[in-house]
């Protein structure tokens, strides 16, 4: 099952890259197609996309966009030939390379859907949806590669210091590795972070800094 991240991470990701002025028929196409992925009418966009490789086969975002219809309608081998195109045409595209790590982890492939996601990171710093994948990644391999997937949650808070989903997800990380002075931190950041917050988010933080074991599931839950 394609991830959350993916979902966010690769929508309508090429709908602003330009196409050349004289392809007008091509920019008419993708946007039909774009609008096809919007109403998840996957054969539509996939055929729309083909014409634009066709019209402009020198412009990634038909074959980038082809591979985000692809990965929707589940077809791994479809979207994987797509991207070997895209990120020929781009290879430093983080748009491209954060496809590419959703459509190495529907694979199975972690270690390459790490390393994608991190490379879209790299190029892109205020992508946070790579960032946090290859931390997500990290954390669940066997062992869990905590180092990386800290420096992963690190550079996304910051570009997003207040980001109180990337906090809870740092304090975590800290107590599972047994941390207690940064999931400290991280819970004081977490306070700062949040404005006109309800009183039941301050007692869950209070209850938290006691008991931070349960922190996940009381705010998830509530």
């Amino acid at each position: 099952m394609l991830s959350i991240a993916f979902l966010l991470a690769s929508r309508l990701l090429l709908a602003a890259v330009p196409l050349p002025p004289d392809a007008a028929r091509a920019e008419a196409e993708k946007n039909v197609g774009l609008a096809n992925l919007e109403e998840n009418d996957l054969a539509g966009a996939a055929a729309r996309f083909a014409a634009v490789r066709k019209l402009a086969p020198g412009e990634p975002l038909g074959w980038a966009n082809g591979a985000v219809a692809a990965l929707r309608a589940k077809d791994l081998g479809v979207a994987k030939t797509l991207l070997l195109e895209a990120r020929r045409l781009a290879p430093g595209d983080a748009r491209v390379l954060a496809i590419e790590g959703a459509r190495a982890e529907a694979a199975g492939e972690t270690s390459a859907a790490i390393a994608a996601y991190e490379k879209a990171a790299a190029a892109n710093p205020k992508d946070l949806s790579s960032r946090w994948s290859a931390a997500r990644l990290l954390l669940a391999a066997s062992p869990p590669d905590r180092a990386r997937a800290r420096a992963a949650l690190e550079g996304a808070l910051a570009q997003a210091p207040e980001n109180v989903f990337l906090l809870f997800r740092q304090e975590e990380l800290e107590r599972t590795a047994g941390d207690r002075a940064r999931a400290a931190a991280a819970f004081e950041r977490i306070g700062k972070g949040i404005e006109n917050r309800e009183p039941r988010l301050d007692r869950a933080i209070a209850e938290a800094r006691v008991a931070p074991i349960v922190i996940s599931f009381a705010i998830i839950e509530s």
